[in-house]
């Protein structure tokens, strides 16, 4: 092989390896901004759901201020409204709106009411012993009952081995003139329809799980990248802060797909 062809082969080998190692670099650099969109698509869902789960409790918490401060229940802890109950939470029809156990106390934390809907027939039965106990014990409850300067609370609380909405209210005049005289909390159920309606409203299929007691994860919002697809997941802590919800979900990774 004469100089002449010797030299074209060698640039045409250089020149190759030039344009496979540009390709390389490229692909590289396309697929690590792909890779960096997923991500923050991902990481903008999970944030999504967790303000779901976070609007299903400051709504809780509305309706319990709303009827904290109300003067038909302000009146019924004083002894002078005892139609309060039936007019009020009359589950005949429909529920005044979507809650599972409801207490009411007054300033010295004696029970005045204390009832659930039951699952089957929509009726306010009494609450069962054991979940009193629970809410009323709680120490997050406790502490809301002593502090003077609070007016609501609210959060997750764990009832046997299911985590509920609940949210806390002082009661007094509607036009807040006077001293509280009572308590009244209300809890939501983690319901299939509850479920159901977060689906729809984020436009994912969430899985939660409840976490031990006393779980170690720190880690509050984690995004693992796989092959096929993004896993997400966000701990929603109690009303003490200690880890008791895990909701995740998984995303296709349709643009490194491609």
């Amino acid at each position: 092989m004469d100089l002449r062809l010797k030299t074209a082969a060698t640039v045409t080998t250089v020149f190759s390896a030039l344009l496979g190692a540009i390709y390389a670099l490229f692909s590289d650099m396309i697929l690590s901004e792909f890779a960096a969109i997923e991500h923050q698509r991902t990481a903008q869902n999970l944030s999504r759901l967790i303000e779901a789960i976070s609007n299903v409790q400051e709504d809780l918490e509305a309706r319990a201020t709303e009827w904290g401060h109300w003067d038909e229940a302000y009146d019924y802890v004083r002894g002078k409204n005892r139609s309060f109950i039936e007019t009020s939470l009359d589950t005949s029809s429909s529920l005044p709106f979507d809650f599972r156990e409801v207490l009411i106390l007054d300033k010295q934390q004696r029970i005045i009411l204390s009832g659930e809907i039951a699952a089957e027939s929509q009726e306010l039965v009494p609450l069962a012993e054991e979940t009193r106990s629970t809410i009323l014990m709680d120490q997050s409850i406790q502490a809301f009952f002593q502090d003077k300067e609070a007016s609501t609370l609210s959060g997750l609380i764990r009832i046997g081995d299911t985590p509920r909405f609940i949210a806390a209210s002082t009661i007094t005049d509607t036009k807040e003139q006077f001293p509280p005289v009572g308590f009244i909390i209300f809890t939501r159920e983690l319901s299939t329809n509850l479920k159901i309606k977060i689906e729809n409203q984020v436009k994912l299929h969430p899985l939660y799980t409840i976490l031990p007691r006393n779980h170690l994860d720190v880690e509050r919002l984690a995004i693992i990248t796989h092959k096929v697809d993004m896993e997400a997941s966000g701990i929603v802590p109690d009303l003490a802060g200690a880890p008791l919800l895990r909701v995740s979900f998984f995303m296709p990774r349709e643009i490194y797909s491609q």
